[in-house]
């Protein structure tokens, strides 16, 4: 029992520390030349975006990522209504062989965080 709560404390601690590294709004609006992508619905896109958003759904990540860039390392940051859609996006963009790309999670709460 007592290996259990180490292991659950220790998960819990590593957990904190991830979130904690996240970016900042303010660190996202500093990057040179990131890659911002849209991975919700085209009518989710229509009624809002992040200003230099560039739309591509979840699903169709994989055939229209190179029509935006084939540089492996460019920063991309993935995101759509609650970070679920922008995960499968991320996943798939590293199983292509990009080192760089982060979740932002839900548009609502980039929005709130100040992120233009």
């Amino acid at each position: 029992m007592q290996i259990l709560k180490l292991i659950t404390a220790t998960l819990l601690l590593a957990t904190s520390a991830v979130s904690m590294t996240e970016t900042t709004p303010q660190q996202i609006q500093q990057q040179q030349n990131p890659l911002m992508i849209d991975v919700r619905s085209k009518d989710e896109f229509d009624a809002g975006h992040l200003q230099s958003a560039v739309h591509i759904p979840h699903d169709q990540i994989e055939r229209q990522i190179s029509r935006l860039t084939t540089d492996k390392d460019q920063k991309i940051y993935v995101y759509c209504r609650s970070g679920r859609r922008a995960e499968a996006a991320k996943a798939e963009l590293e199983k292509l062989g990009y080192r760089n790309v982060e979740n932002l999670g839900g548009y609502a709460q980039l929005k709130a965080d100040g992120v233009k």
